[in-house]
């Protein structure tokens, strides 16, 4: 997967668990940036088709209320991430240079750092799953109402 890819997902999953809509995020990231962004903009970045500028990075975090290292969380499952078009794919090792945390940092920080990526890893399967189960709810309710219909249509003469 690219890394533009893996960092609009961070921020789809943020702007739902939010319960933003693509507009809303829109306008928050819009001041952070200086200048109004689109809905479509805010799509394109959640689905990789958009590179990131580092400022616009930020302003995400900031409109999403969370830290900029949130959208930088390592992938799950170890997955590879592809830096740039037909670039190097970075996982293992790599990966975690990347995205842990660096320099002198308490023991306890690593810990909670290691805590959060845990936390944001079961909250997008979570979201998968709510996901899903919205889907399964839409076809019970659709088939409830068809066969509602079917009881009606044979009860008139």
């Amino acid at each position: 997967m690219r890394i533009e890819e893996h960092i609009g997902r961070q921020i789809r999953v943020l702007r739902e668990q939010a319960e933003l809509t693509l507009d809303q995020l829109a306008q928050a990231v819009g001041p952070h940036i200086g200048r109004k962004l689109t809905p479509q903009a805010v799509w394109q970045a959640e689905n990789g088709k958009r590179d990131f500028k580092a400022a616009h990075l930020c302003a995400f975090a900031l409109a999403l209320n969370v830290p900029l290292s949130v959208l930088l969380a390592p992938p799950a499952g170890g997955e590879h991430l592809e830096l740039g078009e037909g670039g190097r794919n970075v996982g293992g090792p790599q990966a975690q240079q990347l995205f842990a945390p660096s320099g002198a940092v308490p023991e306890q920080w690593n810990a909670l750092y290691d805590l959060l990526v845990g936390a944001e890893m079961l909250t997008r399967d979570l979201m998968e799953q709510r996901k899903e189960l919205r889907k399964a709810e839409d076809k019970a309710n659709r088939l409830h109402s068809l066969a509602l219909a079917l009881i009606t249509a044979r009860e008139v003469p």
